[in-house]
């Protein structure tokens, strides 16, 4: 689905989650609002999405997407082999088949419903290229983002012109009429960000939806909300009090009670704590409700509470009914990596991911594998303090103080290469330190032996290779060419344009092409390209398969190979 579905879509896709629609989301508003101009936020309601889908434009979205006639008849079976009949005063009418629809409950039903909406963001995309709409640039790179998709929960950013939303406005209308879809655009809403040129309403009748404000709910959780507010958690503690009404506590006991608390604080706020801190303010009233129901204490009586509710809390020596904000503290995301790129372009937002690896980090030594995420003067990984601690007069005289284990190569070479101004510690000891880690370091990464071997059934052999570097976008690609005996023959390298990473692998492939079909002395030579990138490789051979978005750059590289060997 990664090499289908486009980076807009977080549902039902491998290494993304829900939560990355709403982190993008959170950090446009915040942007917009830090910004002169501001924006346009409209959430889309679909009309019974499931059930209208089209089966013949689901037939021709995968046609273009490259799939092969036995996908087809394995789709078409799963959606178009059910029959349905109708009641009519309770005597069945004849069964007839289904032209529309995708069955709810079916496993495949989202990954085809993502395949659908997937046009969608392929339109956008489009116009954005032709200027027919603009939308929001996020993060440091000003990666533009003009939709996010989470199955049929769309929201879509624009800039506050009329020409921009009465474009949208059209080609969500083309969308309708092509795949079956429906919006229901009285549900559908637009919410002004940033500057108020003009209000909700104006924007609203252009639309013909709804006029709406900031703390709109979108994928369950308030939209431009502060976390540290009573509004933000009203709605959890609104949940929990209802959930921990006061007639229930009549019916269970004290262990019921218990259980039920549980149970309680571990689902509701679940969803809340996975993002947010709990602020002490919340955490408190959450509290509360859990200590009226389980003493049974009343609006106008207080009863007596046997154990001091401090004791219960804990773990060990009590009932391990865990508080709010320690079960928060568990529950926040961790920083860890995430595949969208949008979440990677997004930085600085989300204090509270940073506040649970700094708990974590507290208790937590690292194991150097491959070096290139720990920090070599900043991270615990070699001793109980870092090495900018432990060797502080070292580290005042270093050139580079920023840096990852994998940058510094060999340790040893480095501080000969670098202390050349003298030091107070002797020498030999700060060596012998450095050759113990460096020791440590090459046991948990061992080395891999990598030797070139050149295939037997071919003249020349071209290797080559695209890379991006991290999130800046600078993109480059290169290539070597051998013989048969490994001699290289030539070789190439050159920048390219920011794009994705298979992009830039397709752009490799495609120089070397250009390259064999323009020279006289290739021809009549059999000549092997080889590339490290498989779904690269899978779509220029496979004739049955293809990426959407990059299907003139492969059609353009099958015409070049086709024109090298005809000659």
């Amino acid at each position: 689905m990664n090499s289908v579905i486009g980076e807009n879509q977080m549902a039902f896709v491998r290494g993304r989650q829900i939560m990355d629609s709403f982190v993008v989301a959170e950090e446009i508003i915040h942007s917009w609002r830090k910004d002169k101009e501001g924006g346009l936020l409209v959430k889309l309601d679909f009309e019974k999405a499931y059930d209208s889908v089209d089966h013949s434009f689901l037939d021709f979205i995968l046609e273009e997407m490259g799939f092969g006639a036995r996908w087809h008849h394995w789709v078409n079976s799963c959606i178009s082999t059910s029959s349905l009949s109708v009641l009519v005063n309770g005597s069945p009418s004849s069964e007839f088949s289904e032209e529309r629809g995708l069955r709810q409950g079916d496993l495949l039903s989202p990954f085809l419903f993502n395949i659908v909406v997937e046009c969608l963001s392929c339109c956008l995309s489009k116009a954005f290229e032709l200027n027919m709409v603009r939308g929001a640039f996020v993060g440091k790179d000003k990666m533009h983002v003009s939709h996010l998709q989470f199955a049929d929960d769309t929201v879509l950013f624009l800039e506050p012109k009329i020409e921009f939303l009465v474009n949208m406005r059209r080609i969500l209308r083309c969308f309708e009429m092509a795949s079956g879809l429906r919006i229901n655009f009285h549900k559908s809403c637009v919410v002004n960000v940033g500057k108020k040129r003009q209000g909700e309403e104006f924007w609203a009748v252009v639309l013909k939806c709804k006029a709406a404000s900031l703390l709109i709910l979108y994928l369950g959780m308030p939209l431009g909300a502060r976390s540290s507010t009573k509004v933000f958690w009203k709605s959890v503690v609104e949940r929990i009090e209802k959930c921990l009404a006061p007639w229930k506590r009549k019916f269970l006991s004290k262990g019921g009670r218990l259980v039920l608390i549980k149970s309680v604080l571990s689902t509701i706020p679940i969803y809340y704590m996975s993002m947010f801190k709990v602020p002490s303010n919340a955490a408190l009233v959450i509290e509360k409700c859990q200590r009226s129901f389980f003493w049974g204490d009343g609006v106008e009586k207080i009863k007596l509470h046997a154990i001091d509710w401090g004791t219960i809390v804990k773990g060990m020596g009590g009932w391990e009914l865990y508080g709010a904000d320690f079960r928060g503290i568990s529950w926040l995301r961790n920083g860890g990596p995430s595949d969208s790129p949008f979440v990677k372009a997004v930085t600085g937002l989300f204090k509270e991911g940073s506040l649970s690896k700094r708990i974590l980090e507290g208790g937590l030594k690292l194991v150097v594998g491959n070096g290139v995420r720990i920090s070599f003067w900043s991270d615990i990984w070699c001793d109980t303090v870092t090495l900018q601690e432990k060797f502080p007069r070292v580290f005042a005289l270093a050139i580079k103080k920023h840096g990852f284990i994998s940058e510094f190569g060999s340790w040893v070479a480095w501080w000969f290469k670098h202390h050349g101004k003298g030091s107070p510690e002797p020498i030999t000891t700060i060596l012998e330190n450095l050759k113990t880690y460096s020791a440590e370091v090459k046991l948990a990464r061992p080395s891999v032996s990598m030797k070139w071997r050149p295939l037997q059934a071919v003249n020349l052999s071209f290797n080559v290779d695209g890379s991006v570097m991290g999130l800046s976008g600078k993109a480059g690609i290169g290539g070597v060419l051998r013989n048969s005996l490994g001699d290289v023959v030539c070789f190439f390298s050159a920048p390219v344009d920011e794009m994705e990473v298979s992009t830039v692998e397709l752009m490799a492939i495609h120089k070397v092409c250009a390259m064999c079909a323009s020279r006289s002395d290739f021809v009549g030579k059999n000549i092997s390209i080889r590339s490290d990138s498989r779904s690269a490789v899978s779509w220029v051979n496979d004739k049955d398969f293809g990426n959407l978005r990059l299907w003139e750059l492969i059609v353009d590289i099958r015409s070049l190979l086709f024109f090298f060997f005809s000659r």
